[in-house]
């Protein structure tokens, strides 16, 4: 029996129902990644971290990065503004998910803890190494664990938690406050948790702000699943606790001031980042590149001024 194609529903055209049948499809694509997506992130942060187990961590992270594929790929068949309200909410999954471990690939967090509590008693981050002797009365089992808890991390005796404990800090001003005002609302019986969450509002800011920036910019905004999706920022960032992510918001807020002509905001803000971690300089001459071709020529000084000018605080 000969086969039909079925007319369409009287005043409604074909092609509505098939962009309805795409973005349904999109929508059910998009929550699928978002399930595995978090359950991946889960089962990597709640795991033995990356020096016992670093080939299942290095599989899952293949699994994850494809299903991101997907969902950003899902997320441009969406309308914009439910695109965008989705690809929030799916980043706040991601990020609470990362807070169900300690930290899985890195141990720089630890170094923050420490330089948060060294300033709080008062002593200049930078004078003395983490092992001085000066530093001596303000060791905390968490960060100086005795001979077992050595063991148990496989470690020798008399360890600390605290990468390169012999050498002095190598973190900027900017990065330093934000360690002294992380210690100071949590101390040191929050441990690792803290400088999670405060990564998390940090990551969360910066999600929001993406948007912004892409519009300034007259971009699609639902590139922000890009970043907002991503596996990378919501281990390296939240779950590690990195204050690159701090560096990175300050970064998405330059873009968003070039992209309202506010080039001494913008290059005040790079400066900024600078002064959290050092390679955001780099940008400032990216950044003054895209206001000059935005034909804003005159500007670029103020904006190169405003940057250099905010470094040089350090």
């Amino acid at each position: 029996m000969p086969t039909t194609t079925p007319e369409p529903e009287p005043g409604v055209p074909a092609t509505d129902g098939r962009r309805r049948t795409g973005r349904g499809a999109a929508a059910v694509g998009l929550a699928a990644a978002a399930i595995v997506g978090v359950g991946l992130c889960w089962s990597i942060v709640s795991g033995d971290g990356i020096l016992a187990d670093r080939w299942t961590i290095l599989v899952r992270l293949a699994m994850w990065s494809a299903v991101w594929a997907v969902a950003v790929a899902c997320v441009f068949r969406l309308p914009r503004r439910v695109a965008l309200a989705t690809v929030f909410l799916v980043a706040v999954a991601l990020r609470l998910a990362a807070l169900a471990g300690p930290p899985a690939l890195s141990d720089d967090l630890y170094r923050y803890a420490w330089d948060g509590r060294v300033q709080a008693a008062g002593i200049d981050a930078y004078r003395y190494p983490p092992t001085h002797s000066q530093l001596r009365s303000l060791r905390e089992q968490w960060l100086w664990p005795d001979d077992q808890g050595c063991a148990d991390l496989g470690r020798e005796p008399q360890c600390s938690r605290i990468n390169r404990a012999t050498v002095r800090t190598i973190y900027p001003p900017l990065a330093q406050v934000w360690f002294a005002a992380v210690y100071r609302l949590s101390g040191i019986d929050a441990e690792h948790k803290a400088w999670q969450v405060a990564a998390l509002v940090g990551d969360l800011a910066l999600v929001g702000l993406l948007p912004l920036a892409l519009r300034a910019w007259k971009k699609d905004e639902r590139w922000t699943a890009l970043y907002a999706l991503s596996p990378f920022p919501v281990l390296e960032v939240v779950n590690n606790g990195h204050v690159d992510g701090l560096a990175a918001a300050f970064v998405v807020a330059a873009l968003l001031a070039a992209g309202r002509r506010r080039p001494v905001w913008a290059g005040a803000l790079i400066g900024a980042a600078t002064l959290v971690k050092l390679y955001p300089a780099l940008l400032v001459v990216a950044l003054a590149g895209g206001v000059a071709a935005a034909g804003w020529r005159r500007r670029v000084p103020d904006l190169v001024r405003a940057g250099v000018a905010a470094a040089a605080l350090a």
